[in-house]
């Protein structure tokens, strides 16, 4: 940490000692800095975001009062619960001294999981393979297709040998019925198998295409992250 970061969690430290021990810095952003803090009184891990000097001296304690009412009465499964708000001590000055604003927090369950990087691969490799499992029925008919025909082709010149041992004679009439099953059978195969080949080769081709895609929309995503929240120690998103 440089002097600064490591003043203001100092002091951040030493306001709120009765209730939380600051342990590190976990990132910061443009309008915030967070740190990972350990609740003494439920002893348990949390993340307490501290809102920048220049924003808590704009926003003053009285509106930060009632936007975080606004954020505590907020419930969704994807939306992190409040534990806890409040203002205390102050924060550095422009020359580092202790005539800035109130430190102006709130507190919020810490999740340590995976990385936002690791997280983005999994779904990436997750709906890669969900959209290859799909071409399962492509390759079966086109696999399947032309032995089917083949079988139909068997089973139609059987018939004509049956047909012909039947009249004891060659003619016409004996064999047509046999060969025209045996050819509406291989047809019939090809028919499918063929649709089928060009229908996967396009549709791997666009899946490739939007593997591709995706992660070149992880990696923009993350380095965005990146350079916009810079964080500290370990990093966020790696």
């Amino acid at each position: 940490m440089t002097g600064g970061i490591a003043d203001a969690a100092a002091r951040l430290g030493i306001a709120l000692a009765d209730r939380y021990r600051i342990e590190r810095e976990l990132g910061q952003g443009g309008m915030a800095t967070v740190y990972l803090a350990h609740d003494l009184k439920h002893d348990r891990k949390v993340a307490i975001k501290v809102l920048k000097p220049e924003l808590a001296a704009v926003l003053g304690a009285d509106r930060f009062v009632v936007e975080i009412k606004t954020t505590a009465s907020l419930q969704h499964p994807h939306i992190l619960p409040l534990f806890d708000s409040g203002s205390a001590g102050s924060q550095p000055d422009a020359s580092g001294g202790s005539g800035g604003s109130a430190f102006l927090y709130y507190v919020m369950p810490f999740i340590d999981g995976e990385t936002l990087r690791a997280k983005l691969d999994r779904t990436t490799a997750y709906e890669t393979q969900k959209l290859n499992s799909m071409m399962v029925m492509l390759t079966i008919a086109i696999s399947g297709g032309p032995f089917l025909g083949l079988l139909g082709t068997v089973v139609g010149v059987m018939i004509t040998f049956a047909a012909i041992a039947a009249s004891g004679d060659v003619n016409i009439n004996a064999i047509a019925p046999g060969i025209a099953a045996a050819l509406v059978a291989t047809v019939a195969g090809l028919g499918v198998a063929i649709p089928a080949l060009f229908g996967y080769n396009y549709l791997i081709t666009r899946i490739k295409e939007i593997t591709t895609e995706m992660h070149v929309f992880t990696d923009e995503f993350v380095t965005r992250l990146a350079e916009t929240y810079r964080p500290h120690g370990r990093m966020a998103a790696e």
